[in-house]
């Protein structure tokens, strides 16, 4: 057996290189609501930790708090008044070579305005996000994912309809929830060898469908009791679990389909994957 000093010397060696490379800064910027016209939202964060929410007053556009290693990473903030066009958050340099800290690398806070209509694109890369999107005017909401633990909830309800929320996750875990507040006609989910959980809960407005393109993958959806389930799932080698509803071939329907207030309509397709379906009882 090797003598145990030396060996917990080079240990704190390296341990001591590592930190003496590193370089903390911060940034922190805000920009003022000048106008009510839509702004187009491009976040794109590599390695660290995200927290997205709603600004607390009406006069704020964005205001943005990060904290980066710059021997690792650059920051990211820009807005083009002319194509009003917002890109923010870090990515990682490419002159350097990334070491296995992941999603330890950093942190950022981003809060948007609430009354500014918002069209927002997200991509997150070995991070961790928690974006919380109630109360906002979000037309148009896209996330996508790679190896990263993602967790979006609308807390309260979308001030705008919103065309589309879109997720696509992959080698990643993605926790929605209260997905009715955020008004969507339409939800897109991707799962490539991934994890994701939908909550339908919240207040819904209008009837919703759902796509959902599954490959060895795992995918819960949690429906609220009162509201009609119809699932058509196509699958290839993966397993649908939907107890409760009444199975056709490929289509699965709920007993209050006819006579539900609101419906939901699921169209899935899985490959080496697994669909399960929660209709929550009364």
């Amino acid at each position: 057996m090797k003598p145990l000093a030396p060996v917990i010397a080079a240990i704190l060696g390296i341990a001591v290189n590592v930190a003496e490379a590193q370089n903390w800064r911060t940034l922190d910027a805000t920009g003022v609501r000048r106008d009510s016209a839509a702004v187009s939202v491009n976040v794109d964060y590599t390695r660290g930790r995200l927290e997205a929410s709603a600004a607390e007053g009406d006069e704020v556009l964005y205001d943005f708090h990060l904290r980066y290693d710059a021997t690792r990473a650059r920051p990211l903030l820009s807005f083009d008044s002319a194509t009003r066009v917002l890109a923010v958050g870090a990515q990682t340099r490419s002159d350097v070579r990334v070491g296995g800290d992941g999603r330890n690398s950093g942190d950022a806070v981003l809060k948007l305005a609430r009354t500014t209509p918002l069209d927002m694109a997200v991509r997150l890369d070995v991070a961790t996000g928690n974006l919380e999107l109630g109360g906002m005017s979000l037309r148009r909401v896209s996330l996508r994912s790679s190896a990263s633990e993602v967790r979006v909830n609308f807390h309260e309800p979308n001030e705008a309809e919103m065309e589309a929320l879109e997720l696509d996750v992959s080698a990643a875990s993605l926790t929605a929830s209260r997905l009715a507040n955020a008004g969507a006609k339409r939800i897109r989910l991707g799962a490539r060898a991934a994890g994701a959980e939908l909550h339908l809960t919240g207040e819904w407005t209008r009837d919703l469908e759902i796509d959902l393109d599954i490959t060895l993958g795992v995918v819960t959806v949690h429906v609220p009791a009162d509201v009609g389930v119809q699932l058509e799932a196509r699958r290839i080698f993966a397993s649908v679990e939907a107890a409760g509803l009444t199975r056709s071939g490929d289509l699965y329907v709920s007993a209050n389909w006819d006579s539900a207030p609101r419906k939901v309509r699921i169209r899935a397709s899985a490959t080496l994957g697994q669909l399960e379906l929660i209709h929550a009882r009364r």
